[in-house]
């Protein structure tokens, strides 16, 4: 029965301020429902939103509606002052009062780092966002993504493959799949992760959600990796938001002279922590974690990847038009790749046939 009330305060048409001025008065939504009219006023809501608390007091069939269909369709209801709560969306101005959940929800307080990109990614953006999400799940971090098409889907799918723990936030109801391509991914999130939505079962997408979703996704996590964003991107209102709550923002840097990648570079001008490996995400995390006790990868693995992440970087920036070293060497800078790390990653990119070098040290894609 508890569950009606916190599904009533969840959709109080009330802005954000005023459900905080609320949730500071009381131990539970229960006790906010019977609080009388005249408290409110000394809470300091004005005539207006007391009216609008009482009006809605009518309407509890509604909500039990509600609660009763995420009991159908095994949905968990989770309300801002539950156990299981995410600590950390708590601590945001404008948090859901409600999640509903479909998955696994131990997922839910432990660390979580964002991955969020275009939806229409280069392989280059791809091959990223999978394999930092591989990492960091295997590290023992949750991915939390939008599951979107793109670096969205490639970061859930690499955390899937490292057998650890992804979280997708849905514009949607946590019943409903969108966008309908991701049907497979949404299926093996439910089985290995865990699905949430601030919205109701059954309610379709529509444009607003998804700047309100992301939010969430900054909410939930300790920091947010921006693979790869044009210039004006949803990922780079998701990074924002990220600042505004003191969260920290990554970015993955990318040939200048892709569209893609021209968001992300920006946000490392800007100052955000420039990413081609897992060890630079971790650096920034908060000490007493535990994130060390749960590396399970040895030494010699972790310099394969970290050979392997500056092949990758070293790549993007090779395209069909030859490129001279030095210029090469310029783009890479904030990188901060060695040169001796370029010329290894050069050489092991001709060995592995995926570029050519030219006459007057110029290389040039395959």
């Amino acid at each position: 029965m508890s569950k009606i009330y916190d599904v009533w305060f969840h959709k109080l048409k009330l802005s954000p301020y005023i459900k905080k001025i609320l949730v500071e008065k009381v131990n539970n939504f229960k006790e906010a429902y019977e609080t009388k009219p005249h408290m409110y006023k000394v809470w300091g809501l004005s005539d207006e939103a007391t009216q609008l608390i009482e009006r809605s007091k009518k309407q509890l069939d509604i909500y039990e509606r509600i609660v009763l269909e995420c009991e159908n369709d095994q949905i968990e209801v989770i309300g801002y002052f539950d156990e299981d709560y995410p600590k950390l969306l708590r601590e945001i101005p404008d948090p859901p009062m409600v999640i509903y959940i479909k998955g696994q929800k131990k997922y839910l307080n432990e660390p979580m780092i964002g991955i969020v990109g275009s939806r229409k990614c280069t392989e280059y953006g791809d091959r990223v966002a999978r394999r930092l999400g591989e990492e960091l799940a295997t590290y023992g971090i949750v991915v939390v993504s939008g599951m979107a098409m793109g670096i969205d889907a490639a970061g859930h799918q690499g955390a899937l493959r490292g057998a650890g723990g992804t979280v997708a936030v849905l514009g949607t109801g946590v019943n409903l799949c969108y966008p309908e391509c991701n049907r497979r991914l949404y299926h093996e999130i439910l089985d290995k992760g865990c699905l949430i939505s601030e919205y109701d079962p059954f309610v379709m997408a529509r444009p607003y959600h998804f700047p309100r979703r992301n939010r969430i996704i900054s909410g939930l996590c300790y920091g947010v990796v921006v693979v790869e964003a044009a210039a004006k991107s949803g990922s780079l209102i998701t990074a924002q938001i990220a600042l505004d709550y003191g969260r920290e923002v990554y970015a993955v840097p990318g040939n200048e002279e892709s569209v893609m990648s021209k968001g992300a570079n920006d946000l490392i001008e800007s100052g955000a922590k420039c990413t081609v490996s897992i060890q630079d995400i971790l650096d920034e995390l908060p000490k007493g974690l535990g994130i060390k006790n749960k590396i399970i990868k040895k030494n010699s693995d972790k310099m394969h990847n970290q050979l392997a992440q500056a092949e990758s970087i070293v790549y993007a920036y090779v395209s069909q038009e030859p490129i001279l070293f030095e210029k090469l060497q310029a783009l890479l800078v904030n990188t901060q790749l060695s040169y001796e790390r370029l010329n290894t990653s050069l050489l092991q990119l001709e060995v592995k046939g995926l570029i050519k070098r030219l006459p007057g040290e110029r290389y040039v894609r395959i």
